[in-house]
Order: structure tokens, then sequence, then C-alpha cells
């Protein structure tokens, strides 16, 4: 398929529209989805920040690091979602659940900013992965702050799966789309290809063309239009060749006489006008016999002039001859 070609630029069209459709439509649901997500994130981690910074309430303050350390085990193990837990009072850690320690970046990433609600941060780590950091104050503050991280990675992977899955209906919609469109395309530009094929085959000696319309639609129309163009131009086509050999022979006709006439001028004897005209004659007229006949002006003496002869009839033989002229109505014997 030509890319040129109306059918092409149509197909063109369909994919474009629908490609920027399908993408639109996938960043708007998608985006619309990572918000979601983030906010029930959100939520979920309030939620937990909330109950372990109660319970780690009453440790804190009798300075039970051992059960605060359990606690927070429990926690990173029972919720999946939880990358890492620790507790700040002044400065100093109380419990953690870094394996190989705490970084000391993390330590003053975020903190709270009221005494009864925390603070959400969202962080990047060294490797890029991304994390929802939440500062929430235990009693108040008064206990310290908890930090709890936790993990964008399922959230941005169902992102993603979510991505996938537009992208994939998309690319049946643009498949079944193109099919569609390829075959109502065709339909609609198959007169008009043969329209363009017919104009493009058209010259003097091919004019039988008669093209059957599709429908009632602007295509049957136009077909219509260019048999009926092409009928005109085929009958004033026969018209002017009609034309043309009239006038070739009124020119051949014209030019012979005027080289008869040359010739006769040039001929010094009647003799020789004669027998130039039975020449001529002979190519005009397909006798192998022919008798020139000239009559004097007195119509008493006949010239007879045939096969290079030249003989002069009195009146007294040509009496029998004349007589028959006089019989054809005067049309053919000189008054």
């Amino acid at each position: 398929m030509r890319l040129h070609s109306l059918r092409s630029k149509l197909m063109i069209s369909v994919s474009a529209l629908v490609i920027g459709s399908g993408v639109v439509i996938s960043f708007i649901e998608t985006r619309r989805f990572s918000n979601s997500l983030h906010e029930a994130a959100a939520k979920q981690g309030e939620y937990i920040s909330r109950a372990v910074a109660l319970e780690a309430t009453n440790k804190v303050l009798i300075n039970d690091l051992v059960s605060l350390q359990n606690l927070l085990n429990y926690q990173l193990d029972s919720n999946p979602s939880i990358t890492y837990l620790f507790v700040i009072k002044d400065d100093q850690i109380l419990a953690h659940t870094f394996a190989d320690g705490i970084p000391k970046k993390l330590i003053g990433v975020n903190t709270t900013t009221e005494n009864e609600r925390g603070n959400f941060k969202r962080i990047v780590n060294d490797e890029g992965e991304h994390y929802l950091d939440i500062a929430w104050p235990i009693f108040a503050g008064k206990a310290g702050v908890l930090r709890m991280g936790l993990s964008e990675k399922t959230y941005r992977s169902r992102v993603i799966n979510l991505w996938l899955q537009m992208t994939a209906v998309t690319c049946g919609i643009l498949f079944l789309s193109l099919s569609v469109s390829y075959l109502f395309i065709r339909r609609i530009t198959r007169p008009l290809s043969a329209l363009a094929e017919a104009a493009e085959n058209i010259d003097e000696k091919n004019l039988e063309f008669n093209l059957q319309p599709g429908g009632h639609d602007e295509v049957g129309s136009l077909t219509a239009s260019f048999n009926r163009m092409l009928g005109r131009i085929q009958s004033h086509t026969q018209r002017i060749e009609k034309n043309a050999v009239e006038l070739d022979r009124a020119y051949h006709q014209t030019r012979s006489s005027f080289d008869i006439i040359q010739k006769i001028g040039a001929q010094s004897s009647l003799k020789d006008v004669s027998s130039y005209l039975i020449l001529k004659f002979r190519e005009i007229v397909s006798c192998s016999e022919l008798v020139l006949l000239i009559f004097s002006r007195d119509r008493k003496t006949l010239f007879a002039i045939y096969d290079h002869e030249f003989k002069i009839i009195k009146s007294d033989t040509f009496q029998e001859v004349l007589s028959i002229f006089k019989d054809m109505d005067g049309h053919c014997c000189p008054k």
C-alpha cells in the first residue's frame, strides 16, 4: 500500500486516532488509579502508624527497649508492605529493623510538623526504589517519633500491570478498527481507484470505458459523471477525426487540382494537355481505356485523344456522337 494513496492516508488517520485516544485514556486512567493507590497506602500507613505509636508509648516511657524492638520486628514481619521501622527520641535511635544498621541519610529526611498528626513524604533510595516515609509522633511527641517506610513497589507494579492491560486492549481495538476500517475504506475507495486507473489509461485510441456506479452516493455520482464526460469526449473525438479526414481529403483534392492546373499550364500543345489529363484521370478512375473528346467552339470539329493518339473528326462524321450528347438535356454539351 503506497503511503501517498488515499487509502493509506485514511488508514494512518484511523490508526493515529485509535492510538492517540488509547494513550490519552490509558494515561488518565493509570493516573487516577495511581492516585487512588497512593491515597489507600497513605490511609493504611496512617492506621498502622497510629496503632504502633499507641502500643509503643508505654514501652518507650518505661524504657523497655527489648519489647519495643520485638514490637517493631513483629509489625515488619506481619505486614509485607512495611520496609523499615525505627523509633527516634532526642536524636537517639531507640529501636530499628535494619539488619546492617540504619542509614544516616534517612534519619533527617522526614520529621513531624504537628504533635497530634504525622507527616507523609515520598522518598527514593540510592537504588531508585520509591517509599512512602511516615513520621508519627509518639505520645504527642513526648515519647519520640515513630518512622515507618512503606514500599511503593507493589503499587507501582499494579499501575504498570494496568498500563500493560490497557495497552493490550488498545492494541486489540486498534487491530479490530484497522480490520473494519480497511474493509470499509477499500469498499469506498475501490470506485475511486477504478476512476483513477481509467483516467490514467485514457488516450485518443482508448476511449471505450463504461464504469459501473457503485451506488447512489457521491462516489456513484462521480462515476456516472465520468462516464458521461467520457462519452462526450468520445463523440467530440470522432467528430474531430471525421472533420480531419474531410479536411485532409479536401486538402489533397485542392493540391491535386492545383498540380493539374500547374502541369496543364506548362504544356505547349493541346495534345500534350490531353495526354496529361488522360494520365491523371486513370489515376482517379479505375478504367484502363479512356478517350478524351473535345469539341471545337463551332461544334464542327471533334478532337479525340486516346492511347497517345490524337485524331480530328469533322462534322459529317461525329453527328451521331453529337446527337448522344444532345439527348443528355444539354448538361454535357456546351452551348
